[in-house]
């Protein structure tokens, strides 16, 4: 099962409240900016490990953070059929 950011304000901001930068972030996650970029863009899914090391440093709930690949799918093709 794969992760993918809810909100990326939301997730910008919680970052910024743990005094870190997001390159910080990164470096204390073991992956690049670049990737952890990626996340917090919604460009990419993630594995539920990394979403538990994420919302550790963040001193957040996995469920305040993430969401399922699944249901942001499911979400993504009820909006489409509301257009």
């Amino acid at each position: 099962m794969s992760l993918v950011v809810k909100d990326p304000h939301d997730f910008k901001r919680r970052i910024r409240q743990t005094g870190k930068t997001s390159k910080d972030l990164a470096k204390s996650l073991g992956i690049t900016d670049r990737y952890l970029s990626s996340i917090t863009n919604q460009k990419t899914s993630f594995s539920k490990t990394l979403g538990k090391l994420i919302s550790y440093e963040l001193n957040a709930d996995e469920s305040e953070l993430f969401l399922t690949t699944s249901v942001a799918l499911k979400s993504t093709h009820d909006h489409e059929n509301f257009s």
